[in-house]
C-alpha cells in the first residue's frame, strides 16, 4: 500500500458517483459491490484455475477499532498460518487482504520449506539436502555446532481439505538427522492435534525416525500430546505419560 494516495480523495468519490448512478443498487451496497469485485479480480489474478466470483456474497462484519482489526488478522495468521494475498485498492484508498487456503483438484497440497545451512553437513546431509538442491551454503557464516543437533532445517507440510469444509494439516520438522511431527485439524472454531512430546525429541539420535529393523522401530518412544483449543482461547492439553506398546 502506498504512503500517499495517487488520486485525491475528491477524485475518488468523483468516480465512485459515476458508477452509482448508473447502477440500480443503493449506494452504499453499489460501494460494498465495487470492494468484492476488486477481491474477485485479486483472486482471480493469482489463482486462475478458480474462478471466482464474490458478487453473491452476503455477509459483511465491520470493526472500527484498528486494535481490534490487528488482535483478529493476528490470531488468524498465527495458530492458522493460512495463504495471504494483498493488494491496493485505489478506487476506496484501501488495502484489500485475502486470508484462505489453496484448495488445489485432488484436495491434497504439499509444501516444502528449507532454510540456508548454517553447521558444517555431514556427508549424508551434503548428499541429500546440498548437493543437488538450491540450498545457499556460505562457509564464512557455519557455526561451530554438531550437525546433528542443528543441521539442516526443513519443514514439510500436507495439507488435506475434506468435504466437511475441515483442514488437515500434517507438519514434518526435520532438524539434522531428526525429525519432529505434528497434526492439526481445523474445524469450525476448533483447533486440535497431536504433537510429538518435545522431551522425546530433545532425547532421539540421528537417523532415529529412519531405522527399517521393526523390532528396533517397536522400541521407540512415541509419545505425543493431545491438545485442543476452543474459540475463546482456552487450550486442553492431554498428555501421554506411558510408551507406546
Amino acid at each position: 500500500m502506498p504512503e500517499k494516495s495517487a488520486l485525491r480523495q475528491a477524485t475518488r468519490e468523483s468516480n465512485q458517483d459515476q458508477i452509482i448512478n448508473y447502477c440500480s443498487l443503493p449506494p452504499s451496497m453499489t460501494k460494498r459491490a465495487l470492494i468484492l469485485k476488486g477481491f474477485q479480480d485479486m483472486m482471480n489474478k493469482f489463482l486462475r484455475d478458480r474462478g471466482f466470483n464474490f458478487l453473491d456474497r452476503n455477509y459483511i462484519e465491520e470493526y472500527k477499532d484498528p486494535n481490534t482489526v490487528r488482535q483478529i488478522l493476528a490470531k488468524a495468521l498465527t495458530h492458522h498460518r493460512p495463504d495471504v494475498l494483498t493488494e491496493y485498492f485505489e478506487m476506496d484508498d484501501g488495502l484489500l487482504v485475502s486470508i484462505f487456503y489453496k484448495n488445489p483438484p485432488g484436495r491434497l497440497l504439499r509444501r516444502q520449506w528449507s532454510h540456508p545451512v548454517r553447521v558444517m553437513p555431514d556427508f549424508a546431509e551434503w548428499k541429500k539436502f546440498v548437493k543437488d538442491q538450491d540450498l545457499k551454503v556460505d562457509s564464512s557464516r557455519l557455526l561451530d555446532l554438531p550437525a546433528d543437533k542443528a543441521g539442516v532445517v526443513r519443514i514439510n507440510t500436507k495439507f488435506c481439505y475434506p468435504s466437511d469444509n475441515s483442514v488437515i494439516r500434517i507438519d514434518k520438522y526435520n532438524i539434522g538427522q531428526r525429525i519432529m511431527g505434528e497434526s492439526q485439524i481445523f474445524k469450525d472454531n476448533l483447533i486440535f492435534g497431536i504433537t510429538e512430546k518435545q522431551d522425546v525429541f530433545a532425547s532421539k539420535v540421528s537417523n532415529e525416525d529412519k531405522l527399517r529393523n521393526r523390532d528396533a522401530k517397536q522400541l521407540q518412544d512415541k509419545r505425543c500430546d493431545f491438545w485442543l483449543t476452543f474459540d475463546n482461547g482456552v487450550r486442553l492439553t492431554i498428555e501421554m505419560q506411558d510408551s507406546m506398546q
